[in-house]
């Protein structure tokens, strides 16, 4: 058996990266010399095919270029493309692109979250505040992602979405759930606190490419007109060891607007060094996440699996949160947030 493995890159003019690479791979049997020339043709076949497809796109792919750490960028997975992500070991995505505009996305899991100053559930606006204690974040969301216009040589790109997301969570010591600033249920000594809440979430991002710099920015709006039930349950121990609680069902939240902010530099395909910030009314509700990611497959050469079909990344980063608890008596100071992910992508 006679195998030929050809890889095909395919450039802009005047381009100094390609705009795509074409792994064409066969086998027969029998004299070498006119499998060679049959798969010469076969190749240059597919490669005129891919030429067609890309015809009009600007931006060269990347492996994991659909999404930074956590915010999305104007491009969608390629159709037929499918990524398996887990992050912080508890969060798993399901995603798949569906057609050139349109990705369908599922995800479940759960965060858990040091709940000292309010640390907000990152994305999602949800996490603990008050005292020291942990808090504990689930979330089942069901989201579609749409491409309203692809990246030129002189406009941005841009994407819009909408998720349905249902949180739940708990808080223990001294903390309390809070949405975005708005209390759901609160805590006091020895006391534990849960909610679950159903929100629609809306966004829009625009990114733009300059060579190996992609800079971007969107808006999350987080509105809680729920059609899913939704309650808040909390119970507290007081110092004679009495116990209270209930559970009662919760009111429409006011909606919370989460703008951002990123950047990505591209210094090699393989590797990306990340800037997000997620500004707020204060820098107390304001955070920010600093990461790297390396990346591999095509279009990418970091690693053994550089030639196949299969795409892969690794994102190792750090969450930066000010928290102020002076004003009730507590401290004020930074905290930051160890956050690792991994994703497979299958063509």
């Amino acid at each position: 058996m006679n195998r030929v493995s050809l890889l095909l890159t395919l450039r802009a003019p005047g381009a100094r990266e390609p705009v795509a690479r074409l792994l064409w791979e066969g086998g027969a049997a029998g004299p070498l010399e006119p499998f060679v020339r049959e798969a010469g043709q076969r190749a240059g076949e597919a490669l005129a095919k891919e030429m067609m497809k890309r015809e009009d796109q600007f931006v060269t792919r990347r492996p994991a270029d659909e999404r930074l750490l956590f915010t999305p960028t104007s491009l969608l997975l390629e159709p037929g493309e499918w990524v398996v992500s887990d992050d912080q070991v508890l969060l798993l995505h399901l995603g798949v692109g569906v057609t050139r505009w349109l990705e369908l996305s599922f995800t479940v899991g759960g965060l858990p979250i040091p709940a000292a100053g309010g640390v907000p559930f990152v994305g999602h606006g949800i996490g603990g505040a008050g005292g020291a204690g942990a808090a504990v974040v689930a979330a089942l969301d069901l989201g579609i992602r749409v491409q309203l216009l692809p990246e030129g040589p002189s406009w941005p790109g841009v994407v819009a979405s909408y998720d349905l997301l249902d949180a739940f969570g708990a808080a223990l010591g001294g903390a309390g759930i809070f949405f975005a600033g708005n209390g759901i249920a609160g805590a006091g000594i020895g006391g534990a606190a849960a909610a679950n809440v159903q929100l629609n979430v809306f966004t829009a991002a625009a990114s733009k490419h300059f060579g190996f710099f992609q800079v971007g920015g969107g808006l999350a709006v987080f509105d809680n007109h729920h059609f899913l039930p939704q309650s808040a349950a909390f119970g507290t121990v007081d110092s004679t060891g009495s116990t209270t609680g209930g559970v009662y069902d919760l009111e429409m939240l006011p909606p919370v607007f989460i703008p951002f902010a990123s950047a990505e530099l591209c210094p090699w395909p393989w590797l990306r060094l990340i800037q997000e910030v997620f500004p707020q009314r204060s820098v107390a509700e304001s955070f920010a996440a600093t990461g790297v990611r390396l990346a591999g497959g095509p279009n990418g050469t970091w690693g053994p699996l550089a030639l196949s079909k299969i795409r892969y990344k690794v994102d190792v980063a750090v969450i930066e949160s000010y928290y102020d608890n002076r004003s009730s008596g507590g401290e004020a100071g930074w905290l930051f947030l160890p956050w690792v992910g991994a994703a497979i992508y299958f063509m």
